[in-house]
């Protein structure tokens, strides 16, 4: 296996994200904006945003992250994010025959998305 591709499954199996960030630094790309954006786990929303890593982390994506944004508030959309109860999707770990690992990192989501209240799941997460 690929000495990158090892690192990155360390990093989703002690960080839940690619990245090796620790969470509470996934909502970063936040402060940029000049509205805040609702926590899904606090309180109703009918859209939850699930980011995803990239999105979330990579800082050359953090300007369409925040256009993003800024389309869903100026389109009137109630939305909100996971804020650090959401962690990367486990798909590439899936695909490469990690399935317990997947399994950690879905069942982690499903733990968020149970504290969550919302209609309808957007994503900009391409996995």
């Amino acid at each position: 296996m690929d000495k990158s591709f090892q690192e990155a499954l360390k990093s989703l199996t002690r960080y839940g994200n690619s990245f090796g960030a620790v969470p509470r630094l996934r909502p970063r790309w936040t402060e940029k904006l000049h509205f805040s954006i609702k926590d899904a786990r606090q309180e109703p929303v009918q859209y939850l945003w699930f980011v995803g890593d990239y999105a979330s982390y990579d800082p050359r994506v953090a300007d369409a992250t925040c256009a993003a944004a800024r389309v869903f508030h100026g389109a009137g959309l109630d939305f909100g994010i996971l804020y650090e109860g959401e962690c990367n999707s486990g798909n590439d770990a899936r695909l490469a025959g990690e399935d317990g690992l997947f399994e950690a990192l879905r069942d982690k989501n499903l733990r968020s998305f149970a504290k969550a209240h919302f209609d309808e799941v957007v994503t900009t997460d391409p996995a």
